[in-house]
């Protein structure tokens, strides 16, 4: 007798297992994650920093280095050594990221450093696109 229980308990098994697969709903893929676009950030949200820790050295008719930080219009139009100081949509290519985070051009301001979310904010304005 124990000769055909366990072939029939393992046979039932494999039958249970089975019908468990074929009643399982099916699992959808989930679709390819795509970056997340990056949170839109005003420029009066960049303006206000720059004008309590920039436009004092960055502004009128002799800026320091050049670069008029003073409206949206002179800090989208500025070039530093030739190179634009906001490239929209890439921070790691702008020279005004690289002066705030102090990589590859002098670190700006001189003798101090901006707060770590006035980083991020000017990042994230530049990798939305430098929009207005």
């Amino acid at each position: 007798m124990k000769q055909f229980v366990r072939p029939a308990l393992a046979g039932l098994s494999v039958v249970t297992m089975m019908a468990a697969v074929a009643v399982a709903p099916a699992q959808k893929k989930a679709p390819a994650s795509k970056a997340a676009a990056p949170k839109a950030v005003a420029f009066a949200s960049v303006d206000k920093v720059l004008k309590a820790k920039c436009v004092g050295c960055h502004q009128g008719e002799k800026p320091a280095a050049g670069v008029n930080l003073s409206s949206y219009m002179e800090v989208t139009k500025a070039k530093w050594k030739g190179k634009p100081v906001v490239v929209a949509k890439k921070p790691a290519d702008s020279v005004l990221s690289k002066a705030v985070h102090g990589t590859g051009v002098d670190k700006m301001p001189p003798g101090g450093s901006l707060m770590p979310g006035d980083i991020k904010t000017i990042d994230a304005w530049i990798a939305a696109g430098a929009k207005k």
